[in-house]
């Protein structure tokens, strides 16, 4: 057993392997600040769930949650199950209903990401991922973008992310 014990908090590990992968976690999740309250709610679905939630769609009222582990057929990596929300509706899902619901989902998020890149113009920048690496960048993008939105009292969602919205999609580069 190797124990781990930082920041107040304590977990019993069987492995150092386990030990080492956990600790980052641990220390993110430990932080006493916007960032450790952001990780901590990313994760707090958790204790809702018999199963490990393997992935997460989420529109703003209606939600996918695919269980895990995956079981692999063939070229096929079936979830144990999902459940899925839609206007205050619930329904569990088996797994082959979960993986096509997933598949087709998948499929809107990669023409909606594509969209985006193309009417926004952006570059690609091999071998490098771009962040946002401090709040302070967060914040002077989102200032940036309020003052040059026409609507300033009331941005509704719809409009978030909008190629019209008043910006101009080059201003990406400000925060490279």
């Amino acid at each position: 057993m190797f124990d781990y014990i930082k920041k107040n908090v304590f977990a019993r590990c069987k492995s150092e392997k386990i030990a080492a992968e956990v600790q980052p976690l641990v220390d993110r999740l430990v932080q006493n600040n916007a960032q450790g309250e952001s990780y901590r709610r990313t994760i707090s679905h958790w204790l809702n769930f018999a199963n490990p939630v393997d992935a997460i769609y989420s529109g703003n009222r209606n939600r996918l949650f695919v269980e895990g582990p995956r079981r692999r057929v063939g070229q096929l990596r079936f979830p144990t199950g999902g459940i899925f929300t839609v206007d205050g509706y619930m329904a569990h899902l088996n797994p082959v209903e979960t993986l096509f619901l997933e598949r087709k989902i998948k499929r809107a998020i990669e023409a909606a990401l594509r969209e985006f890149k193309q009417s926004y113009d952006l570059k690609s920048h091999p071998g490098q991922i771009q962040t946002i690496s401090t709040n302070k960048h967060a914040d002077h993008f989102i200032n940036l973008w309020l003052e040059r939105t026409t609507l300033r009292a009331v941005i509704s969602e719809e409009q978030i992310g909008e190629p019209n919205h008043g910006i101009n999609p080059r201003e990406l580069e400000l925060l490279r």
